[in-house]
């Protein structure tokens, strides 16, 4: 197996991508979501590029975004116009004493694995299969009709 390294282009200089570049600038600090039960996660949350899921007190499902909010805040945040095949990962680490499973929010179609098991860290990789349109107004863009396929790798 050999080593893939993304590149992106920022002010025409390539460079090295960080988890959750696409949506925002750098590398954040990993998201900390602590929920004794079922919880919706936020596109901030993904942006980070790491969650670390606590507190569930039971199997818990967590609900992703949905596809036309991804969209868009890879558009407004630093990111650029998805195109089919772009793709980005998301490190989510379940440090709680139960599974996790997750619920696809809209435009989101589970590919392969919807579960992370207690203590274990998995990559969420996220791949753009429709661009859908986007639409500029106002200094911000809007998305319709986009659709990502999700894995848990």
């Amino acid at each position: 197996m050999s080593n893939v390294t993304l590149m992106g282009m920022e002010n025409g200089i390539a460079r090295q991508v960080c988890y959750g570049d696409f949506v925002t600038k750098g590398c954040a600090a990993p998201a900390t979501v602590s929920a004794v039960g079922a919880t919706t996660l936020t596109v901030a949350q993904l942006a980070s590029g790491a969650i670390i899921r606590t507190g569930q007190s039971a199997g818990a499902t967590d609900t992703l975004p949905t596809a036309v909010q991804i969209a868009t805040a890879l558009i407004n945040n630093g990111g650029s116009l998805p195109d089919v095949g772009d793709a980005f990962e998301v490190t989510y680490a379940n440090d709680g004493g139960f599974t996790i499973t997750f619920a696809m929010g809209t435009g989101i179609t589970a590919v392969y694995n919807n579960t992370v098991a207690t203590k274990v860290t998995r990559r969420l990789l996220f791949v753009c299969t429709a661009v859908g349109t986007n639409t500029f107004a106002s200094g911000v863009w809007t998305n319709t009709g986009a659709t990502f396929d999700f894995y848990t790798l």
